[in-house]
């Protein structure tokens, strides 16, 4: 039986999406100012959700999960980046296949995650799924730039490492460990601010959205099986994983629901600004957008 929490959640992200695809459609947004809401969501509201999902009293218990959320995270994008080499090397092309090893390796968790995750499970689950992305930053700007970046030396990735999202992780962790506090007017003003990041985010998936040709995306079947296998195989790879080694469950479903998001949105987006197969990308993101809404209710229904 599905979970109606989950189902409901995702409905509201859902119906959020469409406010964005009706806003683009209407013209009420243009691409400038969608520019400027992802501008907003990664630098202002995503940096505050995680600031207020840190805003728990310190245990030994988190403080420990912390550091198995690090070394979960750590095995998970070893072996996806393991799948990512060995799952595509037939039916496509160099260019199509960097972005098949990306969009294996690398799950929206930002954008569509960090809200499932606080809609179902609340901040604490934030906190974990901000942990969890150290590692899966670290690779993205690393490993994941030069997959499609011809110039392999011309990435500053000390520059993309140092983003607010992670100066908001290592500010969080200093207020968890030691406890501070910090005055309510200002406190009140992070969360309210954090408390933003869905909305935008999902009006931000569905202003894309608009611009993409529905039909086209769903008669080119060579990107069915990259989604499949980034909304269904992953997760339950990981699942089975994690359950081997005897994890909390609570855990095992913050990782599984991570894995379970459609493809990150930079896949697109590096893509277009390495001169690599821009259409194969969209259409594969695009889709797992769409397929998600249906796959996400029910993998968390399954877990719980």
């Amino acid at each position: 039986m599905l979970n109606l929490n989950a189902v409901n959640q995702v409905a509201i992200l859902t119906i959020l999406i469409l406010v964005g695809f009706y806003a683009k459609k209407r013209n009420y947004i243009n691409d400038s100012v969608n520019k400027g809401l992802s501008d907003i969501l990664i630098n202002i509201t995503s940096p505050c959700l995680i600031l207020i999902s840190f805003n728990f009293k310190f245990s030994n218990e988190m403080f420990l999960n912390i550091g198995k959320i690090i070394i979960f995270s750590l095995i998970i994008h070893i072996v996806l980046l393991i799948l990512g080499k060995v799952f595509y090397l037939k039916y496509y092309n160099k260019d199509q296949q960097n972005v098949l090893k990306f969009l294996t390796l690398f799950s929206n968790c930002g954008f569509i995650g960090y809200p499932v995750l606080q809609g179902v499970y609340g901040n604490k689950a934030i906190l974990y799924a901000s942990i969890f992305s150290i590692p899966y930053n670290l690779l993205l700007w690393t490993y994941g730039i030069r997959l499609f970046c011809k110039d392999k030396n011309n990435t500053n990735i000390i520059k993309q490492l140092i983003s607010p999202p992670l100066i908001a992780i290592i500010l969080g962790l200093i207020m968890f460990i030691f406890s501070i506090k910090v005055p309510y007017p200002i406190y009140r003003s992070i969360e309210m601010l954090g408390n933003m990041t869905a909305p935008i985010a999902m009006i931000i998936t569905g202003v894309a959205l608009a611009g993409i040709k529905v039909k086209e995306i769903f008669l080119k079947v060579n990107s069915y099986y990259p989604v499949i296998m980034r909304l269904i195989i992953v997760p339950s790879i990981i699942y089975v994983l994690l359950s081997s080694l005897h994890v909390d469950k609570f855990l095992i479903e913050i990782c599984v629901i991570i894995e379970a998001m459609p493809p990150a949105s930079l896949t697109v987006v590096f893509a277009e600004g390495y001169d690599s197969d821009v259409d194969f990308a969209t259409r594969c993101t695009f889709l797992g957008t769409i397929v998600s809404i249906i796959t996400i209710p029910f993998i968390i229904s399954l877990m719980r």
